[in-house]
């Protein structure tokens, strides 16, 4: 038992900063879930466990930081598709989610008010829930027996029925967003886009739905389009030297505050910070890449990837002469590697994914490499009525019988990927 001195020392700090400030750790961290990015190879080099999952942390900042056309926003697009498809009190897909159109009186107040969502998920009455049942508040003048019956309609309305939408939100500081790209992904309908003109408006913009106790998933791209209210209004010819750094770096320690408070209300909000690269002219030696906007997104950030350039799978037709060449992308490869992780193994960790042009993930064959080489148990020819290749319960007679399964057989898509995870990420 704790001595009555600390037990004070924590209910008086409870009383004054909060219930969730001071705990025991093992109670009060509730933060270890985890949402696929939608690659295998993604979610491998960030780590997770069995029990939260694997892929982007849930309540952490991530950085996507790199080269240009290196998939830095299609990456975050995909996350956020992912993320309206979940189920926010459980992190679980739901089931039959359907947009709603907003209402006549929303639509009068705002014209461009966000679709919504209802789906289906039993993650309530199956005691999945990742968060504290919500008790609806007793209204003004409501007697104790209809407030008793209300709360008690209330949980068995929620035990059949508990899904809750995912909210997110997108800042497009660059004015790049393209509404059919992201179509590829995830409903536009229900993304909440701001596009702020100046940088102080976009820092203020991020810290104010960052601790709004509202949202689910913050995407800002890009940092390196912060740009001051100071150097749009003054001439070219003026000089001023790490003014976006100090607006940025501001940002971010606001942002990183706001998103604390967000844990205390128990929301989990999950942001991504999207930014460039550029190249230091005072770096003789090593590797001159730097980010824009200072090194304070350095420190608040609890897991940085860098996203190399990509490159592409192209089918080329030759009509006339030589220089008559039409090229057609068939797929892209995008490159990364992790240079910070505080939530599992730290950095060093590099990997890829390949999609098509409408932004279908394909790691058909990287799957099916890795299985042949960590999984599959090749027996004996020998043996009458046996089969080539064993895998757990599962036998195939060839190897394309197995890339063909994993391609259409999801079930053991799965337990390759469980499997792999097994391997490769330790286990916390």
């Amino acid at each position: 038992m704790e001595k009555k001195g600390l037990a004070d020392v924590k209910a008086g700090l409870k009383k004054k900063y909060g219930k969730n400030v001071v705990g025991c750790a093992d109670k009060i961290v509730t933060r270890d879930y985890r949402v696929s990015s939608g690659s295998i190879n993604l979610d491998l080099c960030l780590g997770g466990s069995y029990e939260g999952g694997f892929g982007v942390s849930i309540g952490r900042i991530h950085a996507f930081w790199g080269d240009k056309s290196g998939g830095k926003t299609t990456t975050a697009h995909r996350i956020a598709g992912i993320f309206q498809g979940l189920c926010r009190n459980c992190w679980r897909p739901a089931k039959n989610i359907k947009p709603v159109p907003p209402s006549k009186e929303e639509l009068e107040a705002d014209p461009e008010a966000r679709w919504s969502a209802e789906g289906e998920c039993d993650c309530y009455a199956k005691g999945l829930m990742k968060r504290e049942f919500e008790i609806p508040e007793k209204e003004k003048g409501e007697k104790a027996k209809e407030y008793v019956d209300r709360v008690e309609a209330h949980k068995k309305k929620f035990k059949k029925n508990s899904y809750e939408e995912t909210v997110v939100a997108f800042i497009d500081a660059e004015n790049a967003f393209v509404k059919k790209y992201f179509a590829c992904f995830g409903d536009p309908r229900r993304l909440m886009l701001v596009v702020p003109g100046v940088g102080e408006d976009a820092v203020d913009l991020a810290h104010i739905l960052a601790s709004s106790n509202c949202i689910d998933l913050l995407i800002l791209d890009s940092l390196a389009h912060f740009v001051p209210k100071d150097e749009i209004d003054s001439s070219s010819h003026d000089w001023q030297q790490a003014l976006q750094a100090r607006i940025v770096n501001k940002g971010v320690r606001k942002l990183v505050s706001g998103s604390v408070g967000v844990q205390r209300a128990d929301r989990k909000l999950t942001q991504i910070w999207i930014n460039q690269v550029r190249k230091s002219l005072s770096v003789k030696f090593g590797d001159p890449s730097v980010k824009p906007s200072g090194m304070g997104q350095e420190f608040a950030a609890h897991v940085e990837i860098r996203i190399r350039g990509s490159s592409s799978d192209l089918i080329a037709e030759k009509y006339g002469s030589e220089k008559e060449v039409i090229s057609s992308m068939v797929s892209e490869k995008f490159k990364f590697d992790v240079t910070k992780n505080k939530t599992s193994a730290t950095k060093g960790r590099k990997g890829f994914y390949e999609q098509t042009p409408n932004g279908t993930v394909v790691e058909d064959g990287y799957l099916f490499k890795l299985a042949m080489k960590f999984l599959v148990k090749e027996e004996s020819k020998s043996k009458k009525g046996s089969k080539k290749y064993v895998m757990g319960e599962y036998s195939f007679k060839t190897q394309k019988e197995i890339l063909e399964a994993i391609r259409e057989n999801g079930d053991i898509a799965n337990i390759i990927k469980q499997a792999l995870f097994a391997r490769f990420v330790p286990e916390l």
